[in-house]
């Protein structure tokens, strides 16, 4: 009779993340760039109360709109309206996400200088730097030949669009990452390749793109192999995971179950272990900022605003070092 049955049956492959010989803390300025994959890593770290700046600029996909967004940054570049565009009553920058637009020039002008003054300004103290790609594709203005990172909306017919090569991203990280290092040498660089499928582009050339992506930070770690480091939250969803039941309904977007996966690899991988313990304290009390009571102004729910802001006003004086301003405030008996 045969022993199969009694053997322990492996529902997955496992991927082994390599641990960050730097690993990000909450001592650390973070400044995390990328595609809306960054967007989750970047909202977790910033509920854990992490120094983080995200997307500066807003959501963006592809390396070259990313290094130009750095590049700006280091270069202190300012903004006109001569740099917006104005589209369906609203004024828009093609280097800029929707979130940045409004119906008033100035407010968009505001919004820009705002994000790229704190974002050089921290430039000096950061430690980690996440880069999150998308896709290898990009959009050309025809007019300009510039990458643009979003066209919002714009006729198809101003721009154009490419896939990038692997030496055409090497080249431009190579170059501006060691002008990065000029105004801080000590910042650690961790790429990432978005798990999200552009199947807009087809299964095959989304394939391609990705693969471009990989091979490209592959070579970059390489030239910088004590700067340059890679988080495998790409081969976490598709070779780990592997199943539609940890994608959203529109079977691109990982899940927010598929999402906290990651998160747990990312937190045991890159986040530095002296902070384990506080993140465990911290979690439960995100749990109790997110409660939501049913007799909101009752004394029930004033005694629990009460023992909550105790809480954290404890572990204030535990972590001085820590912002729990807003979480304060969340608490504050009206």
């Amino acid at each position: 009779m045969s022993n199969y049955s009694q053997d322990v049956i492996p529902l997955s492959t496992p991927v082994e993340s390599v641990h960050l010989p730097q690993p990000l803390d909450t001592h650390g300025e973070i400044l995390i760039i990328g595609s809306c994959f960054a967007e989750h890593i970047g909202k977790k770290l910033d509920e854990f109360l992490f120094p983080v700046i995200l997307n500066p600029m807003g959501i963006q996909y592809n390396p070259l709109s990313i290094a130009k967004a750095l590049e700006q940054i280091m270069n202190q570049r300012t903004y006109s309206v001569d740099d917006l565009v104005k589209h369906q009553g609203r004024y828009h920058s093609l280097m800029h996400h929707g979130d940045f637009s409004d119906a008033d020039s100035q407010v968009v002008l505001d919004r820009v200088e705002e994000m790229m003054a704190r974002t050089w300004n921290a430039l000096p103290h950061i430690k980690h730097l996440v880069l999150t790609f998308g896709t290898a594709y990009v959009y050309e203005e025809k007019g300009t030949g510039e990458v643009v990172s979003n066209c919002h909306k714009l006729p198809a017919s101003l721009f154009t669009r490419r896939r990038l090569s692997v030496d055409e991203i090497v080249d431009v990280y190579s170059d501006l990452l060691r002008r990065l290092w000029q105004i801080n040498e000590f910042i650690q660089v961790v790429c990432t390749v978005s798990p999200v499928r552009h199947l807009r582009d087809g299964a095959h050339d989304n394939q391609l793109s990705k693969s471009t992506l990989l091979l490209a930070i592959d070579k970059l770690k390489m030239k910088f192999p004590n700067r340059v480091h890679y988080f495998a939250a790409y081969e976490i969803v598709l070779d780990e995971l592997r199943d539609y039941r940890f994608f959203n309904a529109d079977m691109t977007h990982p899940s927010p179950v598929a999402v906290d996966i990651i998160w747990q690899k990312f937190q045991h991988t890159c986040i530095s272990k002296h902070d384990f313990e506080y993140m465990d304290q911290w979690k439960h009390i995100i749990k109790q900022l997110k409660h939501r009571p049913i007799d909101v102004g009752g004394e029930r729910h004033l005694v629990f605003l009460r023992q909550l802001r105790e809480k954290i006003e404890k572990m204030q004086v535990q972590y001085p070092y820590l912002d729990f301003s807003k979480a304060l405030d969340l608490c504050n008996i009206q």
